[in-house]
C-alpha cells in the first residue's frame, strides 16, 4: 500500500469521525438557541399583552364615557320633555283651579245673595204674622166688644119694652133747642163784633109775635139751662167714659190707629190720653 492510500484512509476515518461528531454539536446549538427563544417570546408576549391590557382599557374607559354620555345626554332630553309635560299640565290644572274657584266664589256670592233674601222674607213673613196677629187680636176684641154692645142694646130694649120711659123726644127738642142757642149766641156775637165796628148801629125793627109753634120753642128754651147742666155733666162722663174705653183697648192690644178708627177721634188725642194715663 502505498503512503497516499493509508493517507487517504486515515482522512477517511477522520472525515468519518468528524462526521459523527459535527451533529451532536449543532443539536446542542439548536436546543440553547430554542431555549432562548422562548424567553425572548415570552417577553415579547408578555409586552404584548400589557399593550393589549392598555388599549383594551383604553378602549374600555372610551366606550364607558361615551356611553355615560350619550345616557345623560338621553337623560337630560327625557328630564326636560317630562318637564315640559308636568309643566304643561301643571298650566292646565291651575287653569282648571282657577275655573273651579271662581265657580265656588260665584255661587258663594249666589247663596250670601239668596241667603240675604230668605233673611229679608223671614223677616218680612215674621213682620206681617206679627201685624196678622194684630189684626186678628183687634177683630176679636172688636167683635167682643160688639157683642157686648148688642147685648147692652138687648137688654136696655128689653128694659125699655118693660118700662117705656118718654125719654127720647125731650131730648131731641132739647138739642133743638141747644142748638138754637148755640146759633143764638152766635148771632149775637157776630152782632156784637159788629157793633164794635160800627159807630152808629141801625135801628131795630119791632119783632113781631111769634106763633105757637115759636111759644112752645120759646118754653123750650126757657128749660135749656137746667138741661145745659145735664148735658155738660153727661159730656163729661162721656169724656170718661171715652178715655176708660181707651185705656181698655190699650190694654186689649190695640193699636192707636185701630183705636182711633174705632171711637172717631184723633191718633194724637188717643195717643194723648194713653201717654197721661201711663204716665200716672
Amino acid at each position: 500500500m502505498g503512503v497516499m492510500e493509508i493517507v487517504l484512509i486515515v482522512l477517511g476515518i477522520i472525515v468519518f469521525v468528524l462526521s459523527f461528531m459535527l451533529p451532536a454539536g449543532k443539536k446542542n446549538e439548536a436546543d440553547e438557541n430554542a431555549k432562548i427563544s422562548e424567553e425572548a417570546l415570552k417577553e415579547m408576549l408578555d409586552k404584548e399583552m400589557e399593550n393589549v391590557r392598555s388599549q383594551i382599557g383604553d378602549i374600555v374607559d372610551e366606550t364607558i364615557t361615551y356611553a355615560m354620555e350619550k345616557t345623560e345626554r338621553g337623560m337630560d332630553r327625557l328630564t326636560n320633555e317630562k318637564m315640559m309635560a308636568v309643566n304643561e299640565y301643571s298650566d292646565t290644572v291651575l287653569e282648571e283651579i282657577n275655573k273651579n274657584h271662581k265657580e265656588v266664589v260665584f255661587l258663594y256670592d249666589m247663596l250670601n245673595d239668596k241667603h240675604e233674601s230668605l233673611k229679608n222674607t223671614v223677616s218680612e213673613a215674621a213682620k206681617t204674622a206679627d201685624d196678622v196677629k194684630q189684626t186678628l187680636k183687634d177683630a176679636e176684641v172688636t167683635a167682643r166688644e160688639v157683642k157686648e154692645t148688642v147685648s147692652e142694646a138687648a137688654e136696655t130694649t128689653a128694659k125699655t119694652q118693660d118700662e117705656f120711659v118718654p125719654f127720647t123726644p125731650v131730648k131731641v127738642e132739647v138739642i133743638e133747642a141747644v142748638q138754637k142757642t148755640d146759633v143764638e149766641e152766635q148771632n149775637s156775637s157776630k152782632e156784637e163784633a159788629a157793633k164794635e165796628q160800627e159807630p152808629e148801629p141801625p135801628k131795630k125793627k119791632p119783632r113781631k109775635p111769634r106763633t105757637s109753634k115759636a111759644s112752645g120753642k120759646e118754653a123750650a128754651a126757657v128749660d135749656v139751662p137746667k138741661v145745659e147742666v145735664d148735658l155738660s155733666a153727661v159730656g163729661k162722663n162721656g169724656e170718661r167714659n171715652s178715655n176708660e174705653r181707651i185705656l181698655q183697648l190699650h190694654e186689649a192690644g190695640k193699636s192707636n190707629m185701630a183705636i182711633a178708627k174705632e171711637l172717631g177721634l184723633g191718633i194724637g188725642e188717643v195717643k194723648l190720653v194713653i201717654d197721661l194715663f201711663e204716665g200716672v
